[in-house]
């Protein structure tokens, strides 16, 4: 599997971890052999490994320990594997993936779809408010999806919300995008909507391997729209509903909306068919059985592989390696990050000092001009008290007239620098 971290949104961990929990409520005992792991040899007591990802190579389990592929998607990568065959079982989510596995692998193929961990994913006992008419939780990893482009469309009439790993700013504009969430806390927003938005990658669409949304979502209780039909028969979901375009799936939301009766009595049928054929206790009933095949198969001709061994050795190599150039460029990415929000901080500040310098500029020319009038005003009333000084040596009533004509001579010249002041 690619990841033990829950968190990083990678839809194996999670088909790992449910067939995980049911296997080890039956007696096995289970761990997760994670990509990080890759490089140590399995431990001599393995029973089984089952394989989730074509990219691992069987070359460093013990010789009796079995090793079993499990094709859920990227068929055409299984198929093209060279060591298919040194494989002690190989399971497909479909049928058309399992016929089509069998040629390179030269034996029969089970057929082992994904299931449904109907104790996490279960309808809420008592009604809820459906809060979104539609909800996607895809996730981007930077392949283009059908669902990309339906949903700038179909959000521009639908209410939709959208949950999972992406990038915001290309995401439609009308619609509520909420980014990343808990793959525990999936129950309850799938409880809470009327429609799921699935979209297969055109690569499984080929073989009709569906996603682990398609169960997961019907348990909870919502109805999942999905873009591809092939494969659904063989599942026993044939009703679920299916979109070619944009227009196809607003039609088929508005009309399963507007009547509710229909909707219940779909969601029922659809969750009975869930809860009898596609629980992880079911399925791991199931695995048990070709696990058991596979091991005695193991064990009945042990052998070494030396060049598997060697090419185990040599993926590891190459993912250490490109572990560690990921690793390092997501640093000097976030070191880039960094130094553009630090650019960028201080383009604001200077930005904020020429306009505080501005400021200061324009608030010393006032003083300048305020105080060139109040000096203008201090000269002005010096003159007249030198007058009134001299004026009042004179005789009284002559003193008197020229102090009122004085007196307003200064007030006409002061008025108007009052009111400019």
């Amino acid at each position: 599997m690619s990841t033990a971290d829950l968190d990083e949104g990678k839809g194996d961990v999670y088909v790992a971890l449910g067939l995980s929990r049911a296997l080890a409520a039956r007696g096995w005992g289970v761990a997760l052999h994670p990509m990080s792991d890759w490089g140590r040899r399995t431990p001599d007591d393995v029973d089984a490994v089952i394989v989730m990802l074509e990219s691992f190579v069987p070359g460093l389990l013990a010789p009796t320990t079995a090793a079993i592929a499990w094709a859920r998607n990227w068929i055409d990568a299984w198929s093209e594997l060279p060591y298919l065959s040194e494989y002690d079982g190989v399971w497909a989510s479909s049928p058309a993936a399992a016929s089509t596995l069998a040629v390179p692998y030269g034996d029969e193929v089970a057929v082992v779809p994904i299931s449904v961990d109907a104790d996490l994913f279960s309808p809420s006992p008592s009604p809820v408010d459906r809060e979104a008419l539609l909800l996607t939780t895809a996730n981007g990893w930077g392949s283009p999806r059908q669902l990309d482009t339906v949903l700038h469309s179909v959000s521009e009439s639908v209410p939709t919300t959208m949950f999972g790993v992406g990038d915001p700013d290309t995401a439609p504009p009308a619609a509520d995008h909420r980014g990343a969430v808990s793959y525990f806390s999936l129950p309850d927003a799938y409880r809470r909507s009327w429609f799921v938005l699935d979209d297969v990658i055109a690569q499984a669409r080929v073989y009709g391997c569906h996603n682990s949304r398609l169960f997961e979502s019907i348990a909870a209780g919502s109805i999942p729209i999905t873009n591809e039909s092939l494969g659904l028969d063989a599942l026993g979901l044939e009703e679920v509903p299916t979109y070619r375009d944009s227009a196809d799936l607003i039609a088929t939301i508005e009309g399963l909306h507007a009547d509710p009766a229909t909707y219940a009595a779909l969601s029922a049928r659809l969750q009975e068919r869930v809860r009898s054929a596609h629980t992880t206790s079911l399925r791991a009933e199931q695995a048990e059985d070709l696990v058991d095949v596979a091991v005695a198969r193991a064990r009945q001709s042990p052998r070494p592989r030396p060049m598997l061994t060697w090419a185990a050795r040599e993926r590891w190599s190459a993912i250490a390696s490109s572990t560690t150039a990921a690793l390092h460029a997501d640093s000097i990415a976030e070191l880039q990050h960094e130094i553009t929000r630090r650019e960028e901080e201080v383009e604001s500040l200077e930005h904020a000092l020429t306009a505080a310098r501005a400021d200061a500029a324009e608030l010393g020319e006032e003083v300048d001009r305020l105080t060139t009038e109040r000096d203008t005003q201090e000269d002005d009333l010096s003159l007249v008290r030198q007058e009134i000084a001299t004026l009042s040596s004179w005789p009284s009533v002559r003193g008197e007239r020229r102090l009122r004509a004085l007196a307003t001579t200064v007030l006409r010249h002061l008025r108007p620098r009052r009111r400019n002041t």
